[in-house]
């Protein structure tokens, strides 16, 4: 990289060009002034590349105040709410998404299932959550499979009672002219509790 390519004065996010400082590795360097009035040297390529360029100090503010918003995912770390919280959104993102695998995609997306508008913002889910009897060893569960994950249509149930409806659901015979009998259809017929 040439250091024509950048000139002093120059802006990019919080940072201004101030001085040319050293070449070393292929790689330029520059000495930026930020707009909290800090001052850092860095690599030119890294500013240009970056979404929101500034100094550590005003990169480490703005990451405490977006973290503080609803306190819970601090540092890296997110409560256990704010996992599910992420998941559920992330399960329901259409197909584009590269990471998400076919069958995520089929139960989910792909069967037209979303998350709400209200609960797009993570403070709207957690007040519902604690709200409807949330505690820490409790799985989110759509009451009914085919509905959105939204307030009447979700509850909060153990991982065992989790497994059990999805076991229920499991079909175990396939029959003539499309019938099926599931796990809890076949429960009664041979004498055992579904």
């Amino acid at each position: 990289m040439s250091v024509a390519l950048l000139k002093e004065g120059d802006r990019y996010g919080h940072l201004t060009a101030v001085r040319f400082v050293r070449r070393a590795n292929n790689r330029v360097y520059w000495l930026f002034s930020c707009d909290c009035s800090g001052e850092i040297t860095t690599r030119v390529d890294q500013v240009k590349e970056s979404k929101n360029p500034g100094c550590r100090a005003c990169l480490a503010e703005r990451k405490s105040q977006t973290q503080r918003r609803h306190g819970a995912a601090t540092y890296g770390v997110a409560t256990r709410l704010y996992g599910i919280w992420q998941k559920m959104r992330y399960r329901c993102r259409p197909k584009e998404n590269p990471s998400l695998d076919d069958i995520t995609h089929h139960n989910y997306a792909g069967k037209g299932i979303r998350v709400c508008d209200e609960w797009q913002e993570f403070i709207a889910f957690r007040d519902w959550a604690l709200a409807n009897g949330y505690e820490d060893h409790l799985t989110i569960e759509r009451m009914d499979s085919n509905d959105h994950y939204r307030p009447g249509n979700c509850e909060w149930i153990t991982r065992n009672e989790n497994t059990r409806r999805a076991m229920a659901k499991r079909v175990i015979k396939k029959l003539p002219k499309g019938y099926m009998i599931t796990l809890t259809g076949m429960a009664p017929r041979v004498k055992i509790a579904a």
